[in-house]
């Protein structure tokens, strides 16, 4: 009967333990708990700790714990030598927004992200435009978008998108001289957006390995 007791005890205590804090919660994940700890109050709420510290359980009581960050999207820069041996942040969280706690090369800084590059090519500039940033990456822009120089800045703009497997047919004269299409991936399937000898519409391509007829001979 004792020894139920204690099991049951031991229960309602390692529950306890897990049980959150009163005060105000930090961003962030506390580590695994491996084992019971000292059955001590370290701390009470996370704003109890120190900066970039979250109070946790250590299995029965509470203590201030470095805590397990959300990583954020985007790549951190890689560094260029040996930087400041301090650490100047503590995981993503610790960072302003857009940025990421990255290495100096000894020490971590939060820094700008190179941010996943989307699929697809910017349009060539095809004058100077303005030099405004509009964007920084192709995660700042809407979906479909990239971020491109325009000549001087960088602005949100489509993409030129993959080609389609296949030949455009050779236009027979001058058509009209409208886009009605910009890239393959804003035609139906099996299309092409091909010029008409002016502008550009949707064909359907010549597929490759077709033998074209041979030229006639003068």
């Amino acid at each position: 009967m004792k020894s139920g007791t204690i099991f049951l005890l031991l229960g309602l205590l390692a529950l306890w333990a897990e049980l959150p804090p009163a005060a105000g919660r930090r961003p962030g994940v506390c580590p695994t708990v491996k084992g019971p700890g000292l059955c001590v109050e370290m701390c009470n709420g996370d704003d109890s700790c120190p900066p970039g510290q979250k109070c946790c359980s250590n299995g029965c009581g509470h203590v201030c714990r470095g805590v397990i960050t959300r990583e954020r999207p985007g790549t951190c820069p890689t560094p260029t030598g040996q930087g400041v041996c301090v650490e100047s942040c503590r995981g993503d969280d610790s960072c302003p927004p857009g940025q990421k706690c990255c290495s100096n090369g000894c020490g971590h800084d939060c820094m700008g992200v190179i941010p996943r590059e989307r699929p697809g090519t910017c349009p060539t500039p095809i004058a100077q435009g303005t030099c405004v940033e509009r964007c920084r990456g192709d995660d700042s822009c809407p979906p479909r978008q990239k971020c491109c120089s325009n000549g001087c800045g960088h602005v949100c703009m489509g993409v030129i998108p993959r080609e389609r497997p296949g030949f455009c047919p050779t236009p027979r004269g001058q058509g009209a001289c409208v886009e009605r299409c910009r890239g393959d991936d804003s035609c139906p399937p099996r299309q092409k957006c091909c010029s008409n000898g002016c502008g550009r519409v949707c064909m359907r391509p010549i597929p490759r390995g077709h033998k074209f007829p041979p030229l006639p001979q003068a």
